[in-house]
Formats: structure tokens, sequence, C-alpha cells
């Protein structure tokens, strides 16, 4: 058994095969870099089409290598960024990133007139440019022909998986990093949609169910991936505290990409002082929604709170097999993050 993992980020793209120990598997590994396109304003976008067709193409070269089909085929995929589709699921915009900061005025209107803290206790995210509210209210202000256009708001991970499977929905783990998820519930906050001007059929519905089955241009092109079953996208931020075996209150989790973050994970729903942030999850909502006892919190900054829901490694995955790789972290099969390459494993406070 093994099990194909895309690694999507703000710089590039990987498709890596891993066997059911956690070991990479030789030759299955191929990576495509982008860069985004930055204007003077603080713009920083992708275009969505060129991400598809350079993570289509990362998926060809792995496969052209893989011993036969993958089990699954998981992704970890960056936060917070947002994208506009038409009624006919085509994109009215690039792909708006975290680090763009066009909305950065917007979301100091926000803060003067909203209550931040219990923003930020309902959605774990506070009112920044990072997010979702601060984004779409830019939107609707400065470019509101288009902001009407728009039949669907979504990010990155939401698309690859409707381009690829014909199939739109986000995960909890995505949803969480957009400051519009009510935590409580996993559901989209009401009071933050009505900021924002748009109702919840215009956001992707919230599932973290696997999905199977192919486009048929893509069916036609992997063969061996037609009956696969796909996993929604997952936040690369929690999927790099998997990776770097930092699940635990006592381990702290330093990832070092295009951005940097320290990551703690805790059962405490309330965050220390000074943190602030993001949710996020790992695949697995139906624990944290369902069974909270099973819940974690994974708090970081500068921008905030990852809940990150998880359930114990599947028995047919040898997780104890797992060794540290070159970098200082042991891979993480199932949540290829970012901090699977560049992270490292900390003890936590004491």
């Amino acid at each position: 058994m093994w099990i194909l993992a895309l690694d999507v980020g703000t710089s590039s793209v990987r498709a890596i095969g891993y066997d059911e120990a956690g070991r990479p598997l030789p030759g299955v590994d191929a990576r495509t870099a982008w860069e985004p396109a930055t204007t003077t304003d603080g713009g920083a976008e992708l275009d969505p089409e060129a991400l598809v067709v350079a993570t289509a193409s990362a998926i060809d070269r792995s496969l052209a290598a893989a011993p036969g089909p993958p089990a699954a085929v998981g992704a970890s995929v960056f936060w917070h960024s947002l994208l506009g589709l038409d009624a006919e699921q085509r994109p009215l915009t690039g792909v708006i990133t975290w680090a763009d900061t066009r909305s950065a005025r917007v979301a100091e209107s926000l803060r003067s007139r909203l209550d931040e803290t219990a923003v930020h206790a309902r959605t774990g995210a506070p009112l920044h440019a990072t997010f979702f509210p601060a984004k779409l209210t830019w939107l609707r202000e400065t470019q509101p022909s288009l902001f009407g256009r728009a039949a669907m708001w979504c990010g990155f991970a939401e698309y690859l998986l409707l381009r690829l499977t014909g199939r739109l929905r986000a995960s909890v783990s995505m949803a969480s990093g957009t400051g519009l998820l009510e935590q409580s519930r996993a559901v989209w906050d009401d009071e933050m949609l009505a900021v924002c001007g748009i109702d919840p059929e215009r956001l992707p519905p919230i599932d973290d169910a696997p999905v199977s089955g192919l486009e048929p241009r893509f069916r036609a092109r992997w063969p061996t991936l037609g009956a696969v079953p796909w996993l929604p996208g997952a936040g690369d931020g929690a999927c790099s505290n998997l990776g770097l075996d930092c699940a635990t209150p006592d381990r702290v989790a330093l990832n070092v990409g295009t951005s940097a973050a320290l990551r703690l994970v805790s059962t405490t729903p309330r965050p220390p002082r000074g943190a602030s942030g993001t949710i996020g999850s790992t695949p697995d909502a139906i624990s944290w929604a369902v069974r909270p006892r099973r819940a974690a919190t994974c708090w970081h900054g500068p921008g905030g709170r990852s809940l990150c829901p998880w359930t114990p490694p599947s028995s047919s995955v040898r997780w104890g097999a797992c060794r540290p790789t070159g970098m200082g972290s042991p891979p993480c099969p199932f949540s290829p993050g970012s901090g699977a390459r560049a992270g490292v494993a900390m003890p936590g406070p004491r």
C-alpha cells in the first residue's frame, strides 16, 4: 500500500509517494516551483489555472515512477487564499494569498466597529488582512461589479478539488483558515457572513468526506486514479505539526517556509496570553465536532489559534516506523505539510 501526498504551497507544489511505513517511495517525487505576482499596493496573487497545470504535471511525474495505483490521495494546501468563481465555476479573480495586504485598511475599519475579541472567540481568527472578512469587504467596496458576479468564494484547495474531481467542498481545516467559521459548530458564521455581504450558498459546503472519481479529462490522463479516494485539502500549518510529531503540548513546531510560525498544540480551548490567529484542523473534523475530547488546539502567532481535531493513525500505517528526515522531522504520509520538509520540533514550555 502507498499513498500520494500533495504539498501545495505558495512557492511550489510537490507530489510524493509514501509507503505504509511512512517512507518516501524512490522516484515517486516531483516538484514544480511558482511565484506570486506582486503589486506595489500590496497585492500578492497566483494564477489559479497555472497552479492546476503545475499540480497536474507534478502528479504526472510521480505516477510515472509509481508501483501502481495509490490507496488514496491527500493534500496539504496553503491556508487563507481567496478565489472568486462565476456561475459557471470559472475564476473571476486570481488566487489572493495570505500575503496580500490590500485589505489592511478595511481590516482596521472592521476592528473599529466590531467586537474583535468576540469575533476571535467565535472564529479563531482576528480581524486582519489575511482572512476573508477583510478581503471580501475590500472587494465589495472596491470592485462591486466583480463582487456581484461571484457565485462562489473559495480557496485554492477547494478549486483544485473542483477542477480534478468535479466536486466543490471545503474541509473543516481549510474553512477554519477563512475567519468565517463558527468553530463551536463547524458551520459558517452568520454574523461574519452578514459583515461580508454574502450568504452561505456563496461558500463551499463544509465536508471532510473523501471523494472518488475524476473529471473526464483527468480520468483519461490518470486511469490508475479513477477510483482512488481524494481527501479534501487540509491546512498546511496543522499538517506541519503532525508531520513534525508535535501534536501534544510538550512539543512546539517551528515552521520556516515562505513565512515562519511557531505552533503549539493544546487541549485548552482558550488561547494563552498573547496568542492569536487562525483555526486549523487535520482532515478528521468529525472527531472534533462529535467527539470533542479528542480535539486539540494549536496555538501560533502572530496569526493565532488552530483547532486540530485528529484521530489515532490508521492501524494499516506503522507510524512508529517513521524516523526523522535529514531536516530533523519525521515524514507524515497523510499530512505532508511544508513543515515536514522545513520544520524543527522543539521541547514545549515547561
